[in-house]
C-alpha cells in the first residue's frame, strides 16, 4: 500500500515497520496479520569520540564481528571531513542491554581497534559525556 492509497502486488515485500505497527498498517488494508507474535530485539546505539579521525569511509557493514553496522556520522550528513565520532548501531542486540556504558563502549572500542588500523594510533576520550548510548528496545526481530 503506497502512501497515496494505491496497491502494489508483490510476492513478497519488507517492511522496516515494527511488528505491531505493521499489524495495524495491514488491518487497515483488510489483511488478518499477526507480526507482532514475532517478538522483538533491541538496538542498541553506541557513539564513540577519538581524539582524531579513524574510520577511512563513511559507513560499514561487517561480518564476523561484534559490530555490523559502523558509520561516521558527519559524513554522512554531509560534512566534507569526516568528524571523530563514531557510530555503532547493534541490532538484535538484547545481550548487550545490561552492559554499563563503560562496559559496552569498552566493547566496541575493542573490536575497532581490530576493524581499522587507524584506531590504534587514537585515543577514545572518555569524559562521560562523550560516549552515548540510545536504546530501542521493540525494534527488530
Amino acid at each position: 500500500i503506497l502512501a497515496g492509497g494505491d496497491r502494489v502486488a508483490a510476492g513478497r515485500t519488507i517492511s522496516a515497520l515494527p511488528p505491531a505497527a505493521l499489524d495495524r498498517l495491514l488491518a487497515g488494508a483488510g489483511r488478518d496479520t499477526d507480526y507482532a507474535a514475532i517478538g522483538h530485539s533491541a538496538i542498541v546505539n553506541v557513539y564513540l569520540w577519538y581524539d582524531r579521525p579513524i574510520l577511512p569511509l563513511s559507513f560499514a557493514r561487517t561480518f564476523g564481528s561484534p559490530l555490523p553496522w559502523i558509520f561516521d556520522p558527519r559524513r554522512l550528513l554531509g560534512a566534507e571531513a569526516g568528524g571523530w565520532c563514531v557510530g555503532v548501531s547493534l541490532s538484535a542486540a538484547d545481550e548487550h542491554l545490561s552492559l554499563s556504558r563503560d562496559d559496552l563502549a569498552g566493547l566496541c572500542d575493542e573490536a575497532l581497534g581490530r576493524l581499522f588500523p587507524d584506531r590504534r594510533r587514537a585515543r577514545l576520550r572518555s569524559r562521560p559525556a562523550r560516549i552515548r548510548r540510545t536504546r530501542e528496545n521493540t525494534r527488530t526481530r
